[in-house]
């Protein structure tokens, strides 16, 4: 996607009347506002109200927007991307904080050994995702994965547990593979897993960190491996050094996105995305030579560990899933497979729906589970741009408080809008809101219409200052 341009208030330094540049939706000339006692340039003040918006028929189905779902920022989406994109150039752990642009190291922290299993080969209990089901991205043609990455649409969370709330784990999961690591054992296969646990009652570390299997392998591992004989499949595991992360709760789920790498004789590394931070840290890709066998990719939230192996969430939980996988070079829609390497599930249900996008950025697959909440039925298509909205304005009161009011033409497909105020982002699930400047304040207003599969470029709606002084 390109820029559109953006509508902006223009004030001369002389000027008595604020001009809006660009035209209407319907093709009309610029609105002016008149002169209102000396207000100028750029627009200031508190976000006060926000209207209803009537249902936009084309927008896919979608449960009440509860107070849990977050907007995505377009500047911190492309923040993070760009900072996952541009890996640590070394090994070790490392973190940055919006808006650095460079990765601070920071110590790593040994995971303690415990296994996030493969699946068992017997399936999953009814209603749920994981050990064998889930949907699997994979690149068109086939060919071998270099880069995958797993994050989270518009989606409602009303509340989870695995055994304490707020416990679970993110995962990519790799398809099996073979690996000369197994040494020639009969039956053995490698995989490997991008993890960030999560769990705030239990005494292991909330880290980000890689996990190798050798699956099959039988109870005399390797040196640094330890044996597990199940759930799931039994064999030698060992872990990353990982990278600590504070603990994030369930109701920031659609703001956290995770990605992982594999390179040739390099570093295979993984970061995860907290909304405003970025974390990540590495592992040998001679450990499996795992890069030689990657054409799947699985993402989901699953339970913490195999020992209490499901992420319950509680009803009215709708989540959208996108898992985008990459070469560097392939463009078309991805495969998609119901399969699953994981043992660890949820309780959610998945939808038939499922979207294989050709993306530049990405081909991707997006999808939605749910429990209690009823989810799309046809694909989303993210909108581009806003268009240009009537402004109202109302004012300076006796209070020397001027009114901007905003209102837009429904923008199809949309299912909310992003209102960024300041930067400070606001969720609007209408299409209209204002916002109220006082004296010497100053503002940038910005709106974007959003989906299923995020956010539109931002537009400019208002700029200006309230040059009036204060009493």
């Amino acid at each position: 996607m390109t820029l559109p341009s953006s509508g902006d208030f223009a004030v001369p330094t002389e000027a008595a009347t604020l001009e809006w540049h660009g035209k209407g939706s319907d093709g009309s000339e610029p609105a002016r506002v008149r002169d209102l006692g000396g207000w100028l340039g750029l627009v200031a003040s508190a976000l006060v109200a926000v209207t209803a918006v009537s249902e936009v028929s084309a927008a896919p189905a979608d449960p009440a927007l509860s107070p849990t779902v977050h907007a995505k920022s377009r500047v911190l989406e492309e923040w993070r991307k760009s900072m996952a994109r541009s890996l640590a150039p070394e090994r070790g752990c490392f973190r940055a904080d919006y808006p650095e642009t460079q990765w601070k190291p920071v110590p790593c922290i040994t995971v303690p050994p415990r296994p996030h299993a493969p699946r068992s080969g017997s399936g999953p209990v009814p209603n749920a995702v994981g050990d064998g089901h889930d949907y699997v991205a994979g690149l068109s043609g086939g060919g071998m994965i270099s880069y995958a990455e797993g994050s989270f649409g518009t989606s409602a969370v009303t509340g989870e547990s695995d055994n304490i709330a707020d416990s679970y784990s993110l995962q990519i999961n790799m398809n099996t593979f073979s690996t000369s690591a197994c040494s020639g054992v009969p039956g053995c296969i490698g995989w490997q897993q991008y993890v960030f646990d999560n769990n705030p009652a239990d005494g292991y570390a909330t880290a980000v960190y890689l996990q190798y299997w050798l699956i099959y392998h039988p109870s005399n591992c390797p040196s640094g491996y330890t044996y597990s004989s199940g759930p799931g499949a039994p064999g030698c595991f060992k872990n990353s050094l990982g990278a600590g992360v504070p603990v994030q709760a369930i109701n920031n789920l659609s703001s956290l996105a995770m990605t992982g790498t594999a390179v040739q004789g390099g570093l295979d590394q993984i970061t995860l995305y907290t909304g405003t931070s970025i974390y990540s840290t590495y592992g040998e890709d001679t450990v499996l030579n795992a890069s030689s066998g990657w054409t799947e990719a699985e993402f989901n939230v699953f339970g913490y560990d195999s020992s209490g192996p499901v992420a319950t969430f509680s009803s009215g939980t709708l989540l959208s899933v996108e898992t985008m996988v990459s070469n560097g070079a392939s463009k078309s829609a991805p495969t998609v497979t119901d399969t699953g390497y994981t043992f660890e599930s949820n309780n959610l249900t998945l939808a038939p729906l499922v979207c294989q996008v050709a993306d530049p950025n990405g081909p991707y697959i997006w999808f939605q589970e749910s429990y209690g909440a009823t989810p799309a039925t046809t694909c989303p298509v993210t909108p581009n741009s806003l268009p240009a909205p009537t402004v109202t304005t109302t004012g300076p009161t006796g209070t020397e408080i001027e009114t901007f009011s905003f209102t837009w033409p429904n923008v199809s497909g949309a299912t909310y809008y992003l209102m960024s105020r300041n930067g400070a982002d606001s969720t609007i699930t209408g299409n209209s809101s204002a916002v109220y400047i006082s004296c010497q304040q100053t503002v940038d207003v910005q709106f974007s219409s959003c989906d299923a599969a995020g956010c539109g470029w931002p537009e400019t709606v208002l700029n200006a200052k309230n040059t009036h002084q204060c009493n």
